[in-house]
């Protein structure tokens, strides 16, 4: 395959020559990718996530929803639950409750057909000293976002995400009312940590 370019080094300085060999392709393609290639790097691990920021670095997460679990808010009902699967009697799940423990959520494993992203800008690290307290043992990272959208009307949009060291990911995300941050839409979807061209759903990139 002959070359697309070639450069020349002149008397005031350095030239870009095209090949006439190759004048169908675009010229710029190596160009455009070799930037590329030098600006981001993906983060496979939650060791590399969390040494990125450690270390200053400007992380972006994307997810892939298609590839996650969906955890969708069970309908709180009075009375009798008649679909335990989409349906809870436990007050602590209404829609305007926050804090909502796991057990107010259902799973769908298709996913939804959607994709999201987000900047790990404001960020925290919770070793073994302070999750050996909770319920889940393990060491997680966590990071969130607030953007006022238009949806049917403007909702304050709520991104957090939680990088957990086995590599699974949690992202929630929250519509809430401007006015009195009245919660008004909450999901959820669970991710791991995308290696590149594969099924997990959750890709990591850092601004070399």
């Amino acid at each position: 395959m002959s070359q697309l370019f070639r450069i020349v080094a002149g008397a005031s300085g350095a030239f870009l020559i095209f090949s006439s060999t190759q004048a169908s392709a675009n010229p710029w393609k190596p160009v455009t990718e070799a930037i590329v290639a030098g600006m981001e790097k993906r983060l496979k691990s939650y060791n590399e996530v969390l040494q990125a920021l450690v270390n200053g670095k400007s992380v972006r997460g994307v997810f892939d929803y298609k590839k996650c679990e969906f955890l969708f808010l069970k309908e709180f009902v009075e009375g009798n639950v008649t679909n335990p699967d989409e349906q809870t009697a436990d007050s602590a799940c209404k829609l305007a409750s926050t804090g909502k423990p796991m057990s107010c959520y259902g799973i769908a494993k298709d996913g939804m057909d959607a994709i999201g992203g987000m900047k790990l800008e404001t960020w925290e690290q919770f070793g073994t000293g302070i999750t050996g307290k909770r319920a889940d043992k393990r060491t997680y990272l966590a990071a969130s976002e607030t953007k006022l959208i238009s949806i049917r009307g403007f909702v304050l949009n709520y991104g957090s995400v939680r990088v957990y060291d086995d590599g699974e990911v949690l992202v929630k995300v929250n519509y809430l009312d401007p006015k009195d941050y009245g919660i008004k839409m909450d999901e959820m979807f669970r991710c791991r940590i995308s290696q590149s061209r594969d099924e997990q759903g959750a890709s990591f990139f850092v601004g070399r």
